[in-house]
């Protein structure tokens, strides 16, 4: 069971269940509801969308921790997924992880090991490390990730696996390859910019 919420998460999560459905496994992917039309639009561009939609976001992030954990909790213990999947530092992911901890079932942890050095101003760094001691599967995008975690005293289950991010890019960038019509609907907002020099996309968080 993969619980997630907000775009980020549903871009790097793509390639796993992806992978997954394409061994024949049933991945179940629950929708916290943290970004509601942008998770949505982003599994959609992989051809995915949530099994589950629980649609608890409101408030604050203490708030929504303290609304998420109950109702995913009972639908793990509903559902009883061999593991529970979380990816990152958000209120779902750490809500989601608490959930798979009183429910009893075993979690890993996508992009794991990311340290910024300092608590201030945002709660990211603590859901990291909260959810670090959580999980029993730690899937580090970096060496560097990795040995924060070892420095932490966390030596079991740790894999160096790259960053899904990449690997998202990568599907999509097949896919829009193959596909005339959808490359011709995701190039349309593009119309009108030059095309004599290269192009750099940044993304901006904060």
């Amino acid at each position: 069971m993969f619980i997630a919420g907000t775009r980020p998460e549903a871009v790097k999560l793509a390639p796993l269940i992806l992978d997954l459905l394409a061994r024949g496994k049933h991945p179940l992917l629950v929708a916290t509801g943290q970004h509601r039309e942008l998770f949505a639009e982003a599994l959609a561009g992989f051809g995915l969308a949530a099994d589950h939609d629980l649609g608890v976001m409101a408030g604050s992030p203490e708030t929504q921790v303290g609304r998420m954990v109950p109702a995913l909790a009972s639908l793990i213990r509903a559902q009883r997924p061999a593991r529970v999947v979380v990816q990152g530092d958000t209120s779902s992911t750490l809500a989601g992880a608490l959930a798979a901890r009183y429910a009893g079932v075993r979690l890993a942890h996508v992009e794991a090991g990311l340290r910024t050095g300092t608590d201030d101003p945002h709660p990211e760094e603590m859901h990291r490390k909260l959810v670090a001691q959580m999980a029993d599967l730690h899937f580090a995008p970096t060496v560097a990730a990795a040995a924060a975690l070892r420095a932490e005293g966390i030596n079991g289950g740790v894999h160096v696996t790259g960053n899904s991010g990449i690997d998202a890019l990568l599907l999509m960038q097949a896919r829009l390859a193959g596909d005339a019509a959808l490359r011709q609907v995701a190039m349309a907002p593009l119309a009108g910019i030059p095309r004599d020099r290269p192009w750099l996309l940044a993304t901006v968080h904060r």
